[in-house]
């Protein structure tokens, strides 16, 4: 097989969008290598984010917002925004601000109290 101007064994290797060889996890090789676009990166260390590769910014707990890595057990991704979460179980997004979906409703990017039919 080959990947741009060079061959290579597709037992070992995958090809990232005809560019960079990635060495496929095998009983040999335990790093754990994925295609982020054309380029290689180990998911240990490394997320992809719209195709880019960065830094991840939690070993477990790494998320993508646009390209930028946020950790998605305190911040929430709103409009390509990272803000804190506001609830820890409960957190959404109302526009580009969050709220507790358990306390508050969201609607057309307005945050407001919730009117349920059974209150009436």
């Amino acid at each position: 097989m080959r990947c741009g101007d060079y061959s290579y064994n597709a037992s070992e290797f995958i090809c990232c969008d005809n560019y960079e060889l990635c060495q496929k996890d095998t009983q040999k090789v335990r790093l754990k290598h994925k295609c982020c676009g054309k380029h290689c990166y180990s998911v240990g260390s490394s997320i992809c984010c719209g195709n880019r590769v960065t830094d991840k910014c939690h070993p477990y707990m790494a998320a993508c917002c646009g390209y930028r890595c946020y950790k998605s057990d305190e911040e929430i991704c709103c409009n390509l925004k990272i803000i804190p979460k506001c609830s820890e179980l409960h957190s959404a997004c109302c526009g580009d601000e969050c709220y507790d979906t358990t306390r508050m409703c969201c609607t057309r990017s307005i945050i407001h109290p919730c009117y349920h039919s059974s209150y009436v």
